[in-house]
């Protein structure tokens, strides 16, 4: 009986695991390219977060206006929720 309800618990714990994944690497930031060419990536952050926030940093490079030169903007996005 008892191995049952571990077994039953073990099963409800991987899926519950498995859910949690693919939904939090459904809201990550990912390098993302426009077709003017502007583009953005995700990189670690060069600050420490000692907050309760969830904060993610890339660099937002411009598109090519007149000749080859861009600009390279660091971002910062902060979430009040983790998820």
């Amino acid at each position: 009986m008892w191995f049952k309800l571990f077994r039953s618990g073990c099963a409800l714990i991987l899926l519950v695991l498995i859910a949690a994944y693919s939904y939090w690497n459904s809201l990550s930031l990912k390098t993302s390219t426009l077709p003017n060419g502007a583009q953005f990536k995700p990189v670690s952050c060069w600050f420490e977060n000692n907050t309760s926030l969830r904060v993610e940093c890339g660099y937002m490079t411009t598109r090519h206006l007149t000749g080859n030169a861009t600009f390279r903007l660091p971002v910062v996005v902060i979430s009040d929720s983790f998820w």
